[in-house]
């Protein structure tokens, strides 16, 4: 199979059947789909709008829109940040979910409070 080490960068929808060490990112302000074949392993960290699990993700995912895992998904790591998830029973999960909301609420809950100006 194929093995890729270091960072790529990609727009539209990239699928690895082989193996990738390294940063996989979507390009700024473009639409990418980053789909983890059955056989596939990625290790490193990652950052896409929609990311497709079938095989194995070994990292930190810090920025996802839409996750899905499929039954043959194993993700391992840190902490996988992620706004919705799809997650197929038998899907193996060895790492801290986080969703997006949460952090919003934290970051909203802790921010300084804003002064309004009354305009009479």
């Amino acid at each position: 199979g194929v093995s890729i080490e270091g960072d790529v960068r990609f727009s539209g929808v990239l699928r690895v059947d082989g193996t990738v060490r390294g940063k996989i990112s979507a390009l700024a302000g473009q639409s990418a789909t980053l789909i983890v074949g059955s056989g596939a392993r990625v290790d490193g960290e990652v950052r896409v709008p929609h990311l497709v699990v079938h095989g194995t993700l070994n990292g930190v995912i810090t920025q996802c829109d839409e996750l899905e895992l499929a039954v043959t998904a194993r993700l391992t790591g840190g902490h996988l940040y992620y706004g919705s998830i799809d997650v197929s029973p038998g899907a193996i999960i060895q790492a801290e979910l986080v969703s997006r909301g949460t952090i919003d609420q934290a970051e909203a809950a802790t921010a300084e409070p804003s002064l309004a100006l009354a305009r009479p």
